[in-house]
């Protein structure tokens, strides 16, 4: 399941990547809103810290026996990393609503990606 999280998460990843290079490609162009630029920055960091917690918690579920039956499995890090996912995942959003620009779009798109990716996760680990 590792290889198949793995698989499943990259889409999200390389929308990162691309908002990423996006905001960097558009670093040098003037700008009269400098607060809007500052929020799509602090998207890009919280949506590059939700991607990396999110892996954690995934990780941490199969390695304490996932959920094959849909009961929890044993105690791990995955009970601390599920809420600070979700509220890296909102704060995310938030500050991509009020960025500016073209990696605002895919930051949107990271955040149904990488949804997808974990609802599939836990459909294939049902099978």
């Amino acid at each position: 399941m590792y290889i198949v999280s793995a698989v499943l998460l990259f889409p999200a990843c390389a929308l990162l990547w691309l908002a990423w290079l996006h905001k960097i490609k558009s670093e040098n162009v003037p700008s009269d809103s400098r607060w809007r630029a500052y929020s799509m920055v602090a998207s890009l960091i919280a949506a590059s810290c939700a991607t990396l917690i999110e892996i954690g918690f995934v990780v941490s579920w199969f390695h304490n026996g996932g959920s094959p039956h849909g009961m929890d499995p044993s105690p791990g890090l995955w009970k601390t990393l599920g809420p600070a996912f979700r509220s890296t995942m909102i704060a995310t959003v938030v500050l991509a609503i009020f960025g500016k620009g073209k990696p605002r779009i895919y930051v949107l798109g990271w955040t149904a990606t990488i949804l997808v990716g974990i609802t599939l996760i836990f459909m294939l680990e049902m099978d």
